[in-house]
């Protein structure tokens, strides 16, 4: 990551940013500063500096949930990067997309910038499985596998050979492992971001509080082709009971229609 000395000599020293090296060096001068280092080797692109999305995606970086999505690009030497953007995406109705562009170049997250006026929690749940995409990149790609990647591999070859000649691979995958850990992520950052006037106005609905079940809803968007989305939908049900698929509508028009659009 970036080594931040204190914000006096953030123009670096020869005006390039300053290591860890010239930091102790000048603590050793006897200057009074903090050498800080950033672990995430997740950087932002000028289009997203400064944005709600930015100030969500900092929101998300607090939670447990999310630093262990974002781990393997932690720490120093970390063997791919991840770019943060918000431009045009290839599919002008995606909400974002995550591009491989090979082992010597970051993965890019490009957020659509049509699609970045919904709520925050949308935004944070494109954020999420844009970040799902990213980590299933590296470890496909890693050069260096550990454990736990290698059986991943496996599975994700057999997901590669179940769905051959699809785009779908890594949804189908998301659709069957991902989604409750989503979910959890989406709940943990709602509570930092409106999820008291959230709950308010959901409260003839959700009278004991907006459920677990709210936010494994929401992380279903952007698996509807996948063969477990499609299972739900055949599933049907009598009122006053719900199908899975009524069940996760509701949570999309819910939170489309009454959360806020704020990060604070």
């Amino acid at each position: 990551g970036d080594y931040l000395p204190c914000p006096d000599l953030d123009d670096g020293i020869g005006g390039e940013t300053p290591t860890l090296e010239d930091c102790e060096f000048l603590q050793m001068m006897g200057y009074d500063v903090e050498c800080v280092i950033d672990l995430f080797e997740i950087k932002k692109d000028s289009t997203f500096i400064g944005t709600t999305a930015d100030c969500i995606y900092e929101k998300l970086k607090s939670i447990d949930g999310f630093k262990d999505l974002a781990s393997g690009f932690e720490g120093l030497g970390t063997e791919f990067d991840v770019v943060l953007k918000i431009g045009a995406t290839q599919n002008a109705s995606a909400n974002g997309q995550a591009w491989w562009r090979g082992s010597n170049q970051p993965i890019e997250i490009t957020f659509n910038e049509d699609r970045m006026n919904r709520s925050a929690l949308e935004v944070a749940r494109t954020i999420v499985h844009e970040m799902v995409h990213a980590e299933l990149y590296r470890a496909i790609n890693t050069t260096n596998p550990t454990e736990k990647e290698l059986d991943f591999r496996e599975t994700f070859n057999t997901y590669v050979m179940m769905y051959r000649g699809s785009a779908d691979q890594q949804h189908n995958l998301m659709a069957d492992e991902w989604v409750t850990k989503m979910g959890e992520i989406l709940k943990d950052v709602h509570q930092m971001l409106d999820y008291n006037n959230f709950a308010s106005s959901m409260l003839a609905v959700y009278p004991n509080g907006v459920p677990d079940s709210f936010y494994q809803s929401l992380a279903w968007v952007g698996l509807e082709g996948t063969i477990a989305y499609q299972l739900m939908e055949s599933i049907t049900s009598n009122p006053p009971i719900k199908s899975p698929i009524e069940i996760i509508n509701d949570a999309k028009m819910a939170i489309s229609d009454l959360g806020n659009k704020n990060c604070n």
